[in-house]
């Protein structure tokens, strides 16, 4: 029966690893690697060219959460390779590396039944969250690799040393994942494999490994930005809204009917009258709490468009806590019996996953597509327009600031610490790392350019942009119209010189590029910055 598990195991393997494959080659469309991703690339482009491992040349601001990605992307660059193209083969061998140990935690699971060992790996590539991630540009896959990896190595190795040091990659990758690595030492220490000698044991390896290979990384990545946690956290994190958990809730709701999860999740649940003598189900389940916790404290995402990445550590242990349910559900029928029903409820899950995820919801994501397209186009029309020294603000830190190799101000705060730092706000736009902006503290720094979108009446919309309405009109001026949304234009249709009006709105002109104003014109912009005579809402946020 082993060796039946061990051969279903390699069969689903190799049947998930084409499928996903083949899922994002249908996917794939290059400007489909989101903007946040940039903003590693610009991390490690400036790491290879030997500036360190900085936003803007000479700031020290930690606005990346993947030290690891970002430090394989610098290898690349340093060999003058493609950075999106190499981050898409990254996180396709990731995404194909998950597979394989997700099919060798599901056979420790399932010891017995080979049919359920391939359910989780197949599961795993027919929801559509997964193709995405490989043309996202993202680290995703590959800390979801990692973490699946030491419990590989935890549990069926029963190699804790190893387990520890890819725990620490996984940290190194997201911060979260030293969570994950508490949880499992806190798991092992309480109910670790065989007497209590051996769980304690195993449980200093675990932590010895970790922390050896963890704590240096921490130490100087502390002394080098001078904050215990990255920038990111203090945007995403910090001031605790009610909210923001309602927030997070509302969202939770609605990804977990797009992963098509329910089903998944009352399997699962069969699971929990066996929680006190199966440590595996112990050990899942408080995973799967540890990362619902996780995505509620920080309001959900902004991406689930590319899927529920927050929820990802999650789906592992819930696909194989389903498999089990599903086992535990038919274990009192006959042999026979139980084997039709076992087939045919998992290629249903396996069908509806594809369904409800491809074709029907695995969109190619055309709008994003054009919208990327359009920033892209942008940004190198600011490197062949401007100076070099030319200093852009944009809400979009990673695509304009990557291409355009221009200083930029991120009005959002992924890369600015000041504005990471501020308080939430309490009124105005508000979501997942937008919920900090402070227009004038952008309007202090005098970038040459501006980018912001606006609404149908030519109103600024970006990071409270819409409530320096003085400042704005003597500072800057509106001169170039991006074109977001509606239908792919012309070659020479991306970008139109002119004002906003609601007919380009309504065309798809939806971002505004506005420049400093300059010589005579600007003589109200020098006066009232001299008098600093405008309007400063409280805290310096808000939004129309």
């Amino acid at each position: 029966m082993r060796a039946r598990g061990a051969s279903a195991a390699l069969l689903a393997a190799a049947a998930a690893a084409a499928l996903l494959l083949a899922r994002a080659a249908h996917l794939w469309d290059p400007y489909l690697l989101v903007d946040d991703a940039f903003i590693s690339f610009r991390y490690a482009a400036h790491l290879a060219e030997g500036h360190g491992l900085v936003f803007n040349e000479g700031e020290k601001v930690e606005g990346y959460t993947n030290f690891l990605w970002t430090l394989l992307l610098a290898g690349g660059a340093k060999l003058g390779l493609d950075l999106p193209l190499l981050s898409v083969a990254l996180a396709a061998a990731a995404g194909i590396a998950a597979i394989v140990l997700l099919a060798r935690l599901a056979r420790h699971a399932l010891p017995e039944t080979p049919l359920l060992v391939a359910l989780p790996p197949l599961l795993w590539a027919a929801l559509g969250s997964q193709p995405r991630f490989v043309v996202s540009g993202m680290e995703t896959l590959l800390f979801a690799a990692l973490l699946l990896l030491a419990l590989e190595r935890l549990l069926v190795a029963r190699r804790p040393v190893a387990s520890g040091i890819a725990f620490a990659l996984a940290a190194m990758t997201r911060p979260e994942g030293g969570v994950y690595w508490l949880l499992t030492a806190a798991w092992a220490l309480l109910r670790g494999p065989g007497d209590a000698g051996e769980g304690r044991r195993g449980t200093l390896r675990l932590g010895a490994a970790f922390t050896a290979l963890y704590l240096p990384y921490f130490l100087w990545r502390w002394a080098y930005y001078g904050w215990l946690l990255p920038n990111t956290f203090y945007v995403k994190a910090t001031g605790f809204t009610w909210s923001r958990i309602g927030r997070g809730a509302e969202q939770l709701l609605l990804l977990i009917a797009q992963w098509n999860a329910w089903p998944l999740l009352l399997l699962a649940l069969l699971t929990l009258p066996a929680l006190r003598r199966d440590r595996f189900a112990l050990l899942g389940w408080g995973w799967i709490a540890a990362t619902v916790a996780y995505f509620l404290w920080v309001g959900g995402d902004f991406l689930p468009f590319f899927g529920p990445r927050f929820l990802l550590p999650a789906l592992p242990f819930l696909l194989i806590l389903a498999a089990q349910g599903l086992g535990r559900l038919t274990a009192a029928l006959a042999p026979r019996a139980a084997a039709v029903v076992r087939a045919a409820a998992a290629a249903a899950l396996v069908a509806a996953a594809l369904w409800l995820s491809w074709p029907e919801r695995l969109s190619r994501l055309e709008g994003l597509a054009l919208e990327m397209e359009s920033w892209t186009r942008l940004a190198h029309w600011i490197r062949e327009k401007t100076p070099p020294g030319a200093l852009v603000a944009t809400g979009g830190a990673g695509i304009v600031p990557y291409y355009s190799r221009r200083p930029t101000v991120d009005m959002y705060g992924l890369a600015d610490e000041h504005i990471a730092h501020l308080p939430p706000l309490t009124s105005g736009f508000r979501t997942v790392a937008h919920e900090k902006y402070d227009p004038h503290y952008v309007l202090d720094r005098r970038p040459d350019l501006l980018l912001s979108g606006v609404r149908r009446d030519g109103v600024p919309r970006t990071a409270g942009l819409g409530r320096a309405p003085v400042r704005l009109r003597a500072c800057y001026a509106p001169f170039l119209l991006i074109k977001v949304r509606g239908a792919r234009p012309p070659e020479e249709g991306w970008l139109r010189f002119g004002r906003p009006a609601p007919e380009l709105y309504d065309d798809g002109y939806q971002t505004v590029v506005y420049r400093r104003r300059r010589g005579a014109a600007a003589d109200s912009c020098r006066k009232l910055e001299r008098r600093r005579e405008w309007d400063r809402p409280a805290g310096g946020a808000g939004a129309p």
